[in-house]
């Protein structure tokens, strides 16, 4: 009887303990959009995004033309048995190409946008911990998910809402992120 007195009286003080505890919430989402690097990391990813898609389109329009080019070659009769399944096999070969090259591309953009955005993250990391230390917060949690969904559907007024507290630690920092920008 008296270990389970004890335990209870154990349990009560560990779950008002952690009733006291500080929790804070956080939107990055807000706090990245609220930074002058991450619009220039955007502009970057546009330009880079420009230059890799002219590319696409002129290989894209090219075969779109030998397709139409083959289509009606072979409507006229013009080609052979051979030389059909040679021009076949040729497109085919083409638009394969095509398909790599796009999925590339989009390789090659997230691995550019984490390059970029990864300096930016870590700092928002640091500012955060620092803003949560001030602030004498045990749990700091994401207000939403990277796609915007909601992941706090309610808070109390003893929440935190440190937002704001990083985008400012961020922006007096001394350690601007432009590793990576120019390259």
């Amino acid at each position: 009887m008296k270990t389970l007195l004890l335990s209870m009286l154990l349990g009560f003080v560990s779950l008002t303990t952690h009733a006291q505890s500080s929790v804070g919430i956080m939107n990055p989402q807000e706090v990245l959009a609220q930074l002058p690097e991450t619009q220039a990391v955007e502009q970057q990813l546009q330009q880079f995004v420009a230059e890799r898609q002219a590319d696409f389109e002129a290989r894209y329009t090219t075969w779109v033309q030998d397709v139409t080019t083959f289509q009606e070659s072979v409507a006229e009769g013009e080609l052979t048995s051979q030389a059909q399944q040679q021009e076949e096999q040729r497109l085919t070969q083409l638009q394969t190409e095509l398909e790599t090259l796009e999925q590339q591309f989009q390789a090659d953009l997230q691995n550019r946008r984490a390059q970029l955005l990864d300096p930016i993250l870590e700092r928002m990391d640091v500012a955060m911990a620092q803003v949560a230390k001030e602030q004498d917060l045990s749990l700091v949690i994401n207000k939403a998910t990277a796609a915007g969904d909601p992941i706090v559907y309610f808070t109390s007024n003893n929440a935190v809402d440190i937002t704001d507290a990083v985008v400012e630690q961020m922006n007096s920092s001394n350690e601007p992120s432009n590793e990576g920008q120019n390259e």
